[in-house]
């Protein structure tokens, strides 16, 4: 008797921190130390003068930025986004940028806001509506020239690696005033230290699936190694035995983690889906979806403003495994608040999601 599987969903998840950013350059870099100890970075940008475009409201630009401060019902001011690559080992990473040939301007009409988010689901409008104390305020938007990121994931030529996002904001608005205040010039300056590093390369791909695939599986495993892809098969019997988590997919993402670290593995395949479309239970909790699934899948809780999303399932959370924290690369849970809720986005409580 053929037993039918409804679902066999197999997801190549490769191992990286979603890193979607704009303004992804090569730069003019400028000296890199070379002592282990002590490592710096410097980029320096030279800015031209905004240019404005007035309509019923001022509209901001400026050659050298790729993108906008763009919260809705703030005013939307051009952006430079910069991201740089630095390696997996690097540590303590600090990040300046300074400004120089700064010019406070006015300007006749009011700086257009940033547009309202349309929420795909129901075409309903969020957030709509001009920021008016934003408007009448005294103080500068955004309160400083930069903000940055320090985040982990592979790069385009597959290498893990540290980026650094960083966010400058050449134009800044007092609206209360109606004036611009604009930088001529903006040095970024990295600083950090290299560990030594230990890069294991025993295997390449690690093949996740429940222990009634496996020997459907070995076959696969077998013609990997042969093609010269060192492939290890993982069930996740034994990663629920081997493993803590405080459920089936932390297990599953700690397996992942260690695989990196101990084997140097760069993808991952997981073998699964929904047991069937009739009978399972495609969510067992808030956070997951365990026994009506082959391979547990992970829900985010991205909540809308008004917080009547559901979520939804995000293949993500196996792939993003590290965050940055405390000066070096470390697991990334999805709860940073430590409430027990993966992946939450809502106004009173959100977890830092380092995608």
């Amino acid at each position: 008797m053929k037993r039918k599987i409804f679902v066999i969903a197999l997801v190549m998840a490769f191992l990286i921190s979603g890193m979607n950013l704009a303004g992804i350059e090569n730069g003019n870099i400028g000296k890199i130390g070379n002592e282990k100890r002590g490592m710096e970075l410097s980029y320096t940008l030279d800015f031209s003068k905004p240019e404005i475009t007035a309509k019923q409201y001022a509209e901001i630009s400026m050659k050298q930025c790729n993108s906008f401060i763009s919260i809705p019902g703030y005013p939307l001011l051009p952006e430079l986004v910069k991201v740089f690559e630095l390696p997996f080992n690097a540590r303590d990473i600090s990040v300046k940028v300074s400004v120089r040939g700064t010019t406070t301007s006015h300007i006749e009409k009011k700086v257009v806001a940033a547009p309202a988010r349309l929420r795909l689901s129901d075409g309903k409008i969020v957030e709509g509506g001009e920021k008016s104390w934003v408007y009448k305020s005294h103080e500068t938007f955004p309160s400083q020239w930069y903000d940055y990121h320090v985040g982990v994931g592979l790069n385009g030529h597959g290498e893990r690696v540290i980026f650094v996002v960083v966010h400058i904001f050449p134009v800044r608005y007092v609206g209360g005033d109606n004036e611009l205040i604009v930088a001529e010039k903006a040095k970024v300056s990295i600083e950090y230290r290299l560990r030594e590093s230990n890069c294991p390369d025993e295997y390449k791909l690690l093949i996740i699936a429940p222990s009634e695939f496996a020997s459907a599986l070995q076959p696969l495993v077998e013609h990997k190694n042969e093609i010269g892809i060192p492939a290890l098969l993982k069930t996740t019997d034994e990663i629920y035995a081997s493993y803590s988590g405080r459920d089936e997919p932390e297990k599953i993402k700690y397996a992942i983690k260690d695989a990196i670290e101990q084997y140097g593995i760069k993808y991952i395949l997981l073998v699964g889906g929904l047991k069937s479309k009739i009978y399972a239970k495609p969510r067992d909790n808030t956070n997951a979806g365990i026994n009506g699934w082959y391979v547990p899948v992970r829900y985010s809780n991205w909540k809308y403003w008004e917080g009547d999303d559901p979520g939804f399932i995000t293949d993500l959370y196996y792939a993003d495994v590290y965050k940055y924290e405390d000066g070096k690369p470390v697991f990334d849970d999805w709860d940073s608040n430590g409430n027990g809720i993966f992946g939450e986005w809502k106004t009173s409580s959100r977890d830092q999601i380092d995608t």
